[in-house]
């Protein structure tokens, strides 16, 4: 939007004029623009890690042991000792309200108590019983929704690779064609002008065919940056993973522009295939996808405003948050960081291109919706104590109304421990969600660029 006003205010005044204006601009104005941007980012990464730690995806560290919190509230010994306090009361509470319904059960002339002598004191036992296990019983139920809380979250983060094998053995055609690549890059590499954009652009067109091919394998999917004793350790793979990250190959670049990423990775391979007598290929990877760590919703929300940004023009056309460009500021690879103002600059254009409206309204309705959801979260925990505490005298209740408000107790219980279920899968949907929606490929109006 601002960058289209502007465009008719440029024309105005010139290009000479215009360009000081958005120079000055870009350093005063946009640069401080650009900060509030990430400090509101910032602001949703906190939020997002108290989420999963207070939501029980996250384990915290207690003394020298890792658990989850809800696991270190119930272990704790003050708790424990409160609850045997209570246990021992509501022992005592249950015998004197066994007594009770024994003698109106003795002088119950009308026949109002159904029960038989029996069965309240059957009540008595099964509630002794119960006060006594019920330790037990909760840390299976609270470990039992852990457990599911896991895999929730496994099939949420990585939706896209959930149908794709754990190990992948590499096929005689793969390897064909990663041969091929080598040696057109190879071929290249001994050329003397090798630095020189023409020559590296042809390199790229050439092989592209090939990368395609591997990328529709699933060869990309996959993560190799496997280290040994803190050293990267190369191999085919992994030199055209990186090639493969660097530009789109569904189609042949200009060979009379220079694409930084595509030739800083081409120049890789060549000193890669130079600098190595022998050369490693991987016979296998296993299922460690370049996709499968957390998805940062901060750095989701500072490329959707970038997605008309790009300083090059080729990744404005069709962008995506996870494109050759925006995928390693959006997983966090080759050194790409949304916090880094110099090297986001050089990427993208943090004037009038970037959509800092979108960025600001979006930042500030998540980081409201977070908040409310982490209270929520924490008001659990402590709904799920207060019940624990006073579920000894609730029990000891059971000779006198059949177990009624035990019933009730197991009810709110087993509400606040799978209530969190539903805000997970809901953040975790928000997460697919938003990507869909702010794709630009996903037009709703063709006619109305604004109201899309």
């Amino acid at each position: 939007m601002f960058d289209a006003l502007w465009g008719g205010v440029s024309d105005l005044l010139g290009d000479s004029f215009s360009s000081l204006i958005e120079s000055i601009l870009n350093a005063t104005i946009f640069k401080l623009a650009y900060y509030i941007e990430t400090g509101l980012c910032r602001i949703i990464n906190i939020l997002q890690q108290l989420f999963g730690v207070f939501a029980g995806l996250e384990r915290v560290k207690s003394g020298d042991n890792y658990d989850y919190l809800v696991n270190v509230f119930f272990s704790n010994k003050a708790i424990s000792n409160i609850y045997w306090a209570m246990a021992v009361m509501a022992l005592a509470l249950t015998i004197g309200f066994t007594i009770w319904a024994v003698v109106k059960k003795m002088f119950d002339a009308s026949d109002k108590e159904q029960r038989s002598f029996g069965q309240i004191l059957t009540g008595a036992l099964r509630s002794m019983i119960l006060i006594l296990g019920l330790t037990l019983v909760m840390g299976v139920v609270i470990n039992a929704t852990n457990v599911l809380m896991q895999q929730i979250d496994f099939i949420f983060k990585d939706p896209y690779h959930l149908d794709q094998e754990d190990e992948k053995e590499f096929t005689a055609e793969e390897y064909a064609a990663m041969g091929r690549i080598l040696a057109t890059i190879g071929n290249y590499s001994m050329i003397s002008t090798r630095n020189n954009r023409y020559n590296l652009n042809m390199c790229f067109n050439q092989i592209r065919p090939y990368m395609y091919f591997l990328q529709q394998q699933g060869v990309f999917d996959y993560s190799y940056h496997e280290t040994k004793d803190g050293v990267a350790q190369e191999s085919w793979q992994s030199v055209l993973a990186q090639i493969a990250a660097s530009g789109s190959l569904t189609k042949d670049i200009s060979v009379d522009q220079y694409h930084e990423g595509i030739a800083n990775s081409i120049l890789h391979a060549m000193d890669y295939l130079q600098n190595n007598k022998t050369t490693t290929a991987l016979q296998s990877i296993k299922k460690t996808y370049t996709s499968d760590e957390e998805l940062h919703m901060d750095r989701m929300i500072f490329l959707m405003g970038t997605l008309g940004a790009a300083r090059n023009a080729a990744y404005n056309e069709a962008p995506a948050l996870d494109d050759a460009l925006r995928g390693p500021y959006f997983y966090g690879t080759n050194n790409r960081n949304i916090y880094d103002y110099d090297q986001v600059s050089e990427d993208f254009d943090i004037g009038f291109k970037t959509d800092y409206i979108l960025v600001f309204i979006t930042a500030f309705a998540i980081i409201f919706d977070l908040v409310v959801i982490i209270m929520n979260c924490v008001a659990r925990l402590f709904n799920l104590l207060f019940l624990y505490i006073i579920a000894p005298p609730v029990i000891a209740a059971a000779p006198l109304d059949n177990g009624g408000k035990f019933r009730q107790w197991g009810i709110a219980f087993l509400v606040q421990a799978l209530s969190v279920f539903a805000t997970v899968i809901s953040m975790r949907l928000l997460l697919i969600y938003m990507p869909i929606v702010m794709d630009p490929k996903l037009v709703l109006f063709e006619d109305n660029p604004l109201l899309n």
